[in-house]
C-alpha cells in the first residue's frame, strides 16, 4: 500500500508539473518574436511533408533549398522522422521534436534528483594544482563512509582515481582496512595496470599498508606510496568523493542512474569525459548512445529486429535538378595529391587515446593557471615579518581560549609555503598563505621568536588559560560505566553531544 501511494504521488507530481510547463510554453509562445520557431504537431506533420515533396521535387524553388538547409527526413521502420541534415564530418543525428513530446525529453533529461544533487557555485582555494603527464603515473586511493546506508555487510565504498584522465573506479568494502583495500585494488590493476605512485588522503601510514599488502597479494608489484596531497588545497579528488556520493544518493531516489555515471559525464578540466580520455573513445550504454530514436528503441527484443530496423533506414535521395549547365567550366590546371592513412577502429581508438591524454594534460595545465590566478586575487602575498593570524582546531582549545594564535612571517618558500613563528617557537609544519589571515599591525618581531620547533597544540597550549584542549565526547553504546569511555578516562562528566540519547552513567 505503501509503495502505490507512493506511485500515485509520484504521478500526480508528473502531471502537476507538466501541466505548468506547457502553460509557461504556452506564455512563452505568445511573447516570442515572430521569427522564433516553434514546432506544434501540425506544424511539424506539414514541414514534414514539404520536406518530402521538396525533395522530390525535380524543379526546386527557393523555399525548396530553404527547407533542405535545415531540414531532413529519416524513415525508422515504418515512422518518419524530422531530422537536422547530416553535415560531412558529423556523426550525430538530431531530432526534431514537436511540443507535445517537448515535455517528455527534457523530463528524461533534467530528473528531479539529478537536480538535487547540483552544488552550488563556490570560489575554491588553490595552492600548487596538480597536473600529471601520463595515465598511472599518480593515482589516489580513498574510503567513503556508508555505515549509516549499509548494503547488508558492505559499508564503505573504495574510490581509484587517476590524476591525468579523472578516471574513477568504484569498489564495495566490507570494512576499510589495508587488506580489504589491496584485494579489491589486485583488481583494478589487472584491469588498468598499477600505478608508479599510490598516495591517500587517509595518510601516509595508510597507504604504506596498502602497499605492503598489495605484495602480499602480487609479490612482483612495485609501486611506492607517495605524500597526501594538501586536501583543502587539491580539492579534485574530494570533488570527486562529493560527485559520487550525490551520485549514489540520486539512484537511491531514482534507480534509472546508469552505473560509471561519474566516468561519462564532461569534465570541465580536462574538456572530455574521463572515459574518453582514456580509451580514445566515447561511452557507449547499448542502443540508448545509438542514433535510434527511443520510441523505436522500446520495440526491438532480438537481434534479428535490431538488423530489420537498420535494414528499413533510409534517406530519400533528392531529384537532379532541371536547369541546363554552363557550357564551359573552369578546369585546375594543376593537381594535389593528398595521402592519408587508413585505420582500423581499435587502431583509431588508440591514436585517439593517445591524443587525448596529450589534450588533457594541456587543458589540465590552463586550469591549473587559471585557478591559481583567481586563489592569488583572493589571498596577496604576505611579507616577511608580517604579523598573522591562525586559526586554532576546536579539539585544541577550550571554551574561553581565543580561537586564533598570533604568529610572525619568517620564511617562504619556493612553491609559496610559508615558516610562521610564535612567542613559543617556530610552528613545525609548513602553511598555505589560506591558512592564515594578515594582521595591520607588526605584533611580533623574528628576534622574538625562540629557536625550537613546536607543534600548532603546544602553542595553542602556552596561550590558553586553561587545560588547551576542547571539549570532549564519547560514541559508547554501554551507558559510560567503564574505563574504554573517554570521558570517564579523562575523569569528565559527560556532555550533551556524547552518545546522542543512549542512558548514561556518568552524568
Amino acid at each position: 500500500m505503501a509503495e502505490q501511494g507512493a506511485m500515485a504521488e509520484q504521478e500526480s507530481q508528473y502531471v502537476d508539473m507538466q501541466r505548468r510547463f506547457y502553460e509557461e510554453l504556452s506564455n512563452a509562445r505568445a511573447s516570442a518574436a515572430k521569427n522564433s520557431v516553434s514546432l506544434s504537431e501540425t506544424t511539424y506533420r506539414k514541414l514534414l511533408s514539404d520536406v518530402l515533396k521538396a525533395k522530390k521535387t525535380a524543379k526546386k524553388e527557393p523555399r525548396d533549398y530553404w527547407l533542405l538547409n535545415r531540414y531532413d527526413v529519416m524513415v525508422i521502420g515504418n515512422k518518419s522522422k524530422l531530422i537536422y541534415p547530416v553535415r560531412e564530418g558529423v556523426n550525430a543525428i538530431r531530432f526534431y521534436v514537436p511540443d507535445s513530446e517537448l515535455f517528455d525529453v527534457l523530463h528524461e533529461a533534467h530528473l528531479a534528483p539529478c537536480q538535487k544533487k547540483q552544488k552550488g557555485a563556490k570560489k575554491g582555494v588553490v595552492v600548487l594544482p596538480m597536473v600529471f603527464s601520463d595515465f598511472n603515473s599518480r593515482c589516489q586511493v580513498d574510503l567513503i563512509d556508508f555505515q549509516s546506508h549499509p548494503d547488508g555487510e558492505y559499508k564503505f565504498i573504495m574510490v581509484y582515481q587517476d590524476h591525468l584522465t579523472k578516471f574513477v573506479v568504484l569498489k564495495a568494502l566490507k570494512s576499510k582496512t589495508a587488506e580489504q583495500v589491496a584485494h579489491n585494488l589486485v583488481d583494478v590493476f589487472t584491469l588498468l595496470g598499477a600505478p608508479s605512485i599510490l598516495e591517500s588522503d587517509n595518510g601516509r601510514e595508510f597507504a604504506n599498508k596498502v602497499v605492503t599488502s598489495l605484495k602480499q597479494h602480487w609479490p612482483c608489484l612495485k609501486i611506492v606510496h607517495g605524500k597526501p596531497w594538501h586536501s583543502q588545497s587539491q580539492g579534485s579528488v574530494e570533488r570527486a568523493n562529493q560527485d559520487i556520493e550525490n551520485m549514489l544518493c540520486t539512484w537511491m531516489q531514482d534507480k534509472k542512474l546508469t552505473d560509471g555515471a561519474r566516468d561519462y559525464g564532461f569534465h570541465s578540466g580536462i574538456k572530455r569525459t574521463p572515459y574518453e580520455a582514456l580509451f580514445g573513445c566515447k561511452a557507449k550504454v547499448g542502443l540508448a548512445t545509438s542514433s535510434l530514436p527511443q520510441d523505436v528503441l522500446q520495440d526491438i527484443q532480438t537481434e534479428e529486429q535490431l538488423e530489420e530496423i537498420i535494414e528499413s533506414v533510409q534517406t530519400i535521395p533528392r531529384e537532379e535538378t532541371d536547369r541546363p549547365l554552363q557550357e564551359r567550366d573552369s578546369i585546375a590546371l594543376e593537381e594535389t595529391s593528398y595521402e592519408a592513412n587508413i585505420l582500423c577502429n581499435l587502431c583509431f581508438n588508440i591514436d585517439n587515446a593517445g591524443k587525448a591524454k596529450v589534450e588533457s594534460k594541456l587543458n589540465l595545465e590552463i586550469q591549473a593557471k587559471r585557478m591559481k590566478v583567481d586563489s592569488d586575487k583572493q589571498f596577496l602575498p604576505a611579507r616577511l615579518g608580517a604579523t598573522v593570524r591562525v586559526p586554532v582546531p576546536h579539539v585544541d582549545r577550550g571554551r574561553g581560549d581565543a580561537r586564533n594564535l598570533l604568529a610572525v612571517v619568517m620564511s617562504v618558500t619556493e612553491n609559496g609555503f610559508y615558516r610562521l613563528g610564535t612567542a613559543q617557537g617556530v610552528l613545525n609544519q609548513l602553511y598555505a598563505r589560506s591558512g592564515f589571515t594578515t594582521c595591520r599591525k607588526e605584533l611580533i618581531r623574528i628576534e622574538d621568536v625562540p629557536n625550537q620547533e613546536i607543534p600548532l597544540r603546544s602553542a595553542a597550549i602556552a596561550q590558553s588559560t586553561g587545560s588547551g584542549h576542547g571539549f570532549v565526547r564519547c560514541t559508547c553504546k554501554n551507558k559510560c560505566q567503564t574505563m574504554r569511555c573517554s570521558c570517564v578516562k579523562k575523569k569528565i562528566k559527560c556532555n550533551s553531544k556524547c552518545h546522542s540519547s543512549i542512558p548514561c552513567r556518568n552524568k
